[in-house]
C-alpha cells in the first residue's frame, strides 16, 4: 500500500492516468454509475471496494482515504 503522504483521490489519480469511469469500474469490477457516486462524494464504498480500489491503483487511493478524519473534542462543541 502506498505512503499515506502519497495517496491521492480517485478523481485526481483517473484525471492523471487518463482512465474513463466506465474502463476503471471494469477494473474494480463495478458499474460506472457507482464510480461516478464516488467522484461526487454521494456515496463512500464499501470495504469490499475500497480494497479493490487500492488495489487497482497501486495504493494510490487507498482504503484510508475513503475514511473521514475523526472529530476532535473541539470540533464536537
Amino acid at each position: 500500500m502506498a505512503n499515506k503522504s502519497k495517496q491521492q483521490t480517485l478523481e485526481g489519480y483517473l484525471q492523471e492516468k487518463g482512465v474513463s469511469q466506465r474502463d476503471f469500474a471494469a477494473q474494480v469490477g463495478s458499474y460506472q454509475s457507482v464510480i461516478s457516486r464516488l467522484l461526487r462524494g454521494t456515496l463512500r464504498p464499501s470495504l469490499d471496494l475500497a480494497y479493490r480500489i487500492d488495489v487497482a491503483t497501486g495504493g494510490a487511493v487507498g482504503m484510508s482515504s475513503w475514511a473521514e478524519a475523526p472529530q476532535t473534542q473541539k470540533e464536537a462543541s
